[in-house]
């Protein structure tokens, strides 16, 4: 799990740099150019890298479908509706929009995060 998690991050790290660098370009008036092209298809492969890795983490003992499908609805819903409003949404420019920026990434991303990671209750419920 603790290499998934960090596969995670560096694929977070890269397209986050892509998207700066690429906003940075179109902000310029030119067009995507060089590493920024060439860094697509390693994020690609090691997107391609943590599905499988997913896929083989989930694939172990027996599942429970009916207890977390709620909480996945929730996330796709979420997710949704997060990329219906969000380019609605004005953004002032300068620090003030890139915290709100960030805040409206990091809240669903903490959101889902809660969701997903078992608390401490379920544990001690299983041991009994």
């Amino acid at each position: 799990m603790p290499f998934i998690i960090g596969l995670a991050v560096v694929i977070l790290a890269i397209s986050l740099r892509n998207l700066i660098s690429m906003e940075n370009s179109l902000e310029e008036g030119r067009g995507p150019q060089g590493e920024i092209l060439l860094m697509t298809i390693p994020m690609m492969v090691l997107v391609a890298f943590l599905m499988l890795l997913m896929v083989n983490e989930s694939g172990t003992g027996p599942k429970a479908l009916r207890e977390k499908l709620p909480i996945t609805a929730l996330m796709l819903a979420m997710f949704i509706i997060g990329m219906l409003i969000e380019p609605k949404i004005p953004r002032p420019e300068g620090t003030l929009g890139d915290a709100l920026g960030t805040t409206l990434l990091l809240v669903p991303i903490l959101l889902i995060a809660l969701m997903i990671l078992p608390s401490g209750q379920r544990i001690s419920d299983e041991e009994e």
